[in-house]
């Protein structure tokens, strides 16, 4: 059978850190002091002590933006991806997400964000109909999110980079590790969020609903694997393509599962995981498969290209087109760091590249998507 020897260790440090949590948590019901790193972001339970994992994400959500739960006695501190230690005193109720991975996780923990990059429907998918009206959508700017009224700000590495000493006047800032492993990634910003929000159990049925999805992965002896040559392209113009490299966050998820030969073209420029490739260098790298992130992109615009848009000659003469095995990845906000997400991209990877014949079906438009299919 085939296996996950790299991802294997990695569920079983995660397992390792949730059993210790699970014993400090435990230790922490009596009046006994607690260190102060025990307000650390892993979630305190292995089990799942809410909805079952094939329920409506919106199911589990309360029926207010406020979090309800007591506040903690102490502090809670966690360590966000610029390495800055985040203490809140009290557990936030007006969480403001500049970025989609925060918006998903917090779908995870039962809680609505006051300010999210969702549109109103994949809003409603999430949260419900009845919870979305004071929801500030899109958030542009500075002002757009202090309208909001925060009292907790979610950022990403490149909004951070330019305007976090201003977001700060606002209110407590986390700011999220979206380099490297999504999957990584998505496990810190879920028990970080858990840990702050006091969703500790939500976070780790998150948590545990993404290890038995790998788990059940690594069980499975996928044929063809090492063959698979993937381009994962951003459109381009009629003689260029955009596209990421295989040094992209979402390679080196692929590359740990074990679930792809390799991705296509390495950069001219070092640490680049994204860049413009020639129709010369697409030939020469003859990609196997080829996926295109273009769905949401493609509505009332002219930049970008599809498949059967294409003009250039040498996109007829690519091994990928010629045997049908380019898709066009659905509009799920660019692989979030978040477990929901990510478990989607990967059932639509599966589906696309191994498809039904070795048991991955369609998982079908991402606002119907009800859950891992295994």
């Amino acid at each position: 059978m085939k296996a996950l020897p790299r991802y294997r260790r990695l569920l079983r440090l995660s397992a390792a850190l949730l059993a210790s949590v699970l014993f400090l948590a435990a230790c922490g019901d009596d009046d006994s002091d607690v260190a102060d790193d025990t307000s650390a972001s892993t979630p305190a339970t292995t089990e799942a002590e809410t909805t079952d994992s094939t329920d409506d994400p919106s199911a589990s959500a309360p029926a207010t933006t406020e979090a309800e739960t007591s506040e903690p006695a102490d502090p809670v501190s966690v360590v966000d991806g610029l390495g800055r230690t985040v203490t809140l005193d009290e557990i936030p109720e007006r969480i403001a997400c500049r970025d989609s991975g925060c918006s998903l996780v917090l779908a995870d923990l039962g809680l609505v964000p006051v300010a999210t990059f969702f549109e109103p429907e994949r809003a409603a998918f999430y949260y419900g109909e009845d919870r979305i009206d004071d929801i500030t959508f899109a958030p542009v700017s500075v002002e757009d999110t202090a309208t909001a009224e925060p009292d907790l700000i979610v950022i990403n590495l490149a909004t951070a980079e330019s305007e976090l000493d201003q977001f700060e006047i606002l209110s407590p800032v986390y700011v999220i590790d979206d380099s490297g492993n999504l999957a990584e990634n998505a496990e810190k910003l879920t028990s970080d969020l858990a840990a702050l929000t006091g969703r500790i159990a939500e976070g780790a049925q998150a948590i545990a609903q993404w290890q038995d999805f790998v788990g059940q992965l690594a069980d499975i002896e996928i044929d063809g694997v090492d063959d698979v040559r993937l381009l994962q392209l951003w459109s381009g113009s009629p003689d260029t393509y955009l596209g990421w490299t295989s040094i992209s966050d979402w390679c080196i998820l692929l590359d740990d599962l074990d679930l792809v030969g390799e991705c296509v073209f390495d950069p001219e420029t070092p640490d680049q995981d994204f860049a413009e490739f020639s129709t010369e260098a697409v030939l020469a790298e003859q990609p196997t498969h080829i996926s295109l992130l273009l769905e949401w992109q493609l509505e009332g615009s002219d930049e970008y290209f599809a498949p059967d848009q294409r003009t250039d000659p040498a996109w007829s003469q690519l091994d990928a087109v010629a045997a049908g095995n380019v898709y066009i990845v659905p509009s799920t906000g660019n692989f979030a760091n978040a477990y929901h997400e990510i478990i989607y991209e990967l059932e639509n990877y599966l589906f696309n590249v191994f498809g039904p014949e070795q048991g991955f079906e369609d998982p079908g438009p991402f606002l119907e998507w009800d859950g891992p299919s295994r």
